[in-house]
Formats: structure tokens, C-alpha cells, sequence
């Protein structure tokens, strides 16, 4: 008895150190990316950076149809350094294998002054009970270096769907629509090479909604004459950014 006794501290040690690796300090998503002009996330290294605050979802844009989406560029850093002891064969690089990306969501403002007061909206309410929008990713991203650098990453992440957005919709034209805030909380998640599941920092985004400000009349897809490709005006219509009011090239 004696004996399970002093075995039960290094257990309950055991438990606390192995499996998950769940905080704020080794997988960070340390801010949103704003898209370059040629529409592609590209990472951010030193301290001059430029980071997207928060962002603005058009919901009467016409190339939603009532079912508005919008799409995010988390910058995520691995502060994990690689770790091997060869005298005992243990090697843990430390580079990680990011499977998916989970969000949930909660009004940051105007849940009472605005939905609590008009029944027609109450079921955007419903929004932060249990509602959460998992999108896979794949990919490996590295470990921190030898200089102290954390690995980094860009990834794109689905924060709202669909089928949220037409929920959403509801609000289009709604009088009190600048008044509303709603957060998007990401976490992102992954397994160390060494087989260990770590999750991210919650990190919260907020999202403010326009009914037209970022449409521009006679929206439409520009062709290309040569090959017929169709593309937008803009990266992401609809999102973020108004488009140019000049005819296509």
C-alpha cells in the first residue's frame, strides 16, 4: 500500500504532462492578415507588420444571394523549439501537423439594444449557443529556429459559413446594423510530430456588417478575353474591401 502510494504523485505528474498541449504560449494566432493586392496571404516577419483589426461583411452584396460568408487569414506562430536528446533516442522536432480550424460565436455589441428588443431577431441569438464551424486545414508548419523565431504560418480559415450568413441576412437594412458586433473565437489545432494534439489560443475577431457599403451598382465578373475566365472586381467580394469603380482591364 505504501508502495501505490508514492506512485500516485508520479501518475497524477504524468496526467498533467502528457497528451494535449492546450495554452496561449505555444500556438498563437498572433493577428489577422490583410490580403496583398495580387489576393494572396503571405506571412509577416519583425515587428512592421500590418494586421487586419477587424472586418466588415457586406450583407446585400449581390454575389452572396442572401447567404453571406466570410473568409479570415489568421498569421499563427509555433513557439516550440526543437528538443532531442539522442543519448536516450527521443527526437521531437516539434514542427507541427495543423488539421483543422474551430470557431464559435458571441455578439461583442449590441445583443441587448438590438436583437433582445425586436422578437424578429431572435434567432440570432441562437448564434452562441453550441453553433461552432470547424474548417480542415492540412499542412505542416515548421518549429521555432535555433535564433529564438517561432515558425510561422498563414492559413484561411472559414469563419462565417453559409449557412450562418443566411441567418444573418435577416439583419439586412436593419436600421440598427452599424450598432452590431459579432466575434468570431479561433482556435486553432494540430499534433506535434512526436504524436502530442495541440490547440491555439482563443483569439477573437470581430465582424461589423453594412447592407451595401461595399457594392458598387452593375456589380459584375470581368472576363478575360483571351482564355474566358471569369474573376471578381475585387480579392473577395463582399468582404473588407469596396471594388474599384473603373471597368474591367
Amino acid at each position: 500500500m505504501d508502495k501505490l502510494r508514492n506512485w500516485i504523485p508520479i501518475l497524477f505528474l504524468v496526467a498533467l504532462t502528457s497528451g494535449c498541449i492546450d495554452n496561449d504560449r505555444t500556438l498563437v494566432i498572433e493577428f489577422m492578415m490583410p490580403l496583398e493586392d495580387d489576393c494572396s496571404a503571405v506571412v509577416q516577419s519583425g515587428d512592421d507588420f500590418v494586421y487586419l483589426p477587424f472586418g466588415v461583411l457586406d450583407l446585400a452584396h449581390p454575389f452572396f444571394a442572401g447567404r453571406p460568408s466570410y473568409w479570415m487569414y489568421p498569421q499563427v506562430h509555433n513557439y516550440m523549439y526543437p528538443n532531442a536528446n539522442l543519448d536516450i533516442k527521443e527526437l521531437e522536432s516539434y514542427k507541427l501537423s495543423i488539421s483543422q480550424a474551430t470557431v464559435r460565436f458571441e455578439w461583442l455589441k449590441g445583443k441587448q439594444e438590438v436583437l433582445e428588443d425586436d422578437p424578429a431577431l431572435s434567432n440570432l441569438l441562437a448564434l452562441e449557443q453550441n453553433i461552432k464551424n470547424v474548417t480542415p486545414i492540412g499542412v505542416v508548419m515548421p518549429a521555432g529556429s535555433e535564433t529564438g523565431d517561432p515558425g510561422q504560418l498563414v492559413t484561411m480559415v472559414e469563419a462565417i459559413p453559409p449557412e450562418v450568413g443566411q441567418l444573418l441576412f435577416l439583419l439586412n437594412g436593419h436600421a440598427q446594423l452599424d450598432k452590431l458586433v459579432l466575434g468570431v473565437h479561433t482556435k486553432i489545432e494540430g499534433t506535434t510530430l512526436g504524436g502530442r494534439g495541440v490547440k491555439s489560443n482563443d483569439f477573437v475577431f470581430p465582424i461589423t456588417f453594412c447592407s451595401g457599403c461595399l457594392s458598387v451598382e452593375g456589380f459584375h465578373y470581368c472576363v478575360d478575353p483571351v482564355s474566358g475566365a471569369t474573376s471578381s472586381q475585387v480579392c473577395m467580394p463582399g468582404q473588407d474591401s469596396p471594388p474599384p469603380e473603373d471597368e474591367c482591364p
